[in-house]
């Protein structure tokens, strides 16, 4: 991976902790796990409170998902034969599991 890329991926990474931590959420960067020998803990750039996420950016990509939100709080999808998965928008996210965690402001 190139250093741009690296540094657009820092930068998402940072902005994601930061939108979490506005929730009052705990929020960190897991960078370091990406040498980790373990295939399944390279892929966790954050952990918020106890659980890890990968953060992605892409170009134009994962377009056809905004385009699916345009005017509904998620978008529900599966490909055949794997779980079902949501799409909703990250601050509608934070607000539910800052409300779940009792941890959140209101907003």
């Amino acid at each position: 991976m190139g250093s741009k890329s690296r540094s657009k991926g820092k930068l998402a990474e940072q902005e994601v902790v930061r939108l979490c931590r506005e929730h009052g959420l705990q929020a960190q960067r897991t960078w370091y796990l990406a040498q980790s020998p373990d295939a399944g803990e390279r892929v966790r750039d954050v952990r918020i409170g106890s659980r890890y996420y990968q953060v992605q950016i892409d170009g134009s990509g994962f377009a056809r998902i905004y385009r699916e939100l345009d005017g509904v709080e998620g978008f529900i999808f599966r490909a055949d034969r794997l779980p079902w998965l949501i799409a909703i928008p990250f601050q509608a996210y934070l607000g539910l599991i800052a409300h779940h965690h009792g941890q959140g402001r209101e907003r």
